[in-house]
């Protein structure tokens, strides 16, 4: 392997584990420890289309994580990825680190109004912080 082809397959198992961490783990705790519950409500729903959404979410986060560790697994080759210019690669690197963090800190701003899915539980519209120049900077910031 090459060592860009290394670097990236390092990069991106440090992606997937920061996102892992910082965007799913940390913030599943924080709201375990703060209110009792763990924030999260997918699958509680009776109507069938949110539950075919939440099938939908848990694939797509399940096929992210798996994403990185195949790539590391069987080379870029195999899984027919391109090298990108270095600029295209730096770029790349720089809007992930910027997109991670625009989700911890909107996540950290949502505090006890965080969850995943649609709850039963009303909660309070947060306005202040990231939350005052966009609407949805956790969807940004993926």
């Amino acid at each position: 392997m090459s060592t860009q082809t290394e670097l990236t397959g390092y990069v991106l198992l440090g992606e997937a584990t920061a996102f892992f961490v910082l965007c799913l783990l940390l913030p599943i705790l924080r709201m375990r420890l703060r209110s009792g519950r763990f924030g999260i409500a997918v699958h509680r729903a009776v109507n069938p289309v949110q539950r075919v959404m939440g099938v939908a979410l848990s694939l797509s986060v399940i096929a992210s994580m798996a994403w990185p560790v195949l790539f590391w697994i069987l080379g870029p080759s195999t899984l027919d990825v391109w090298t990108a210019p270095s600029e295209a690669w730096l770029a790349g690197i720089a809007l992930l680190a910027t997109g991670i963090a625009l989700v911890v800190v909107a996540q950290w701003q949502m505090g006890a109004s965080w969850r995943i899915g649609i709850d039963d539980a009303p909660t309070g519209l947060v306005t202040k912080g990231v939350f005052r120049i966009a609407r949805h900077p956790i969807y940004t910031g993926l």
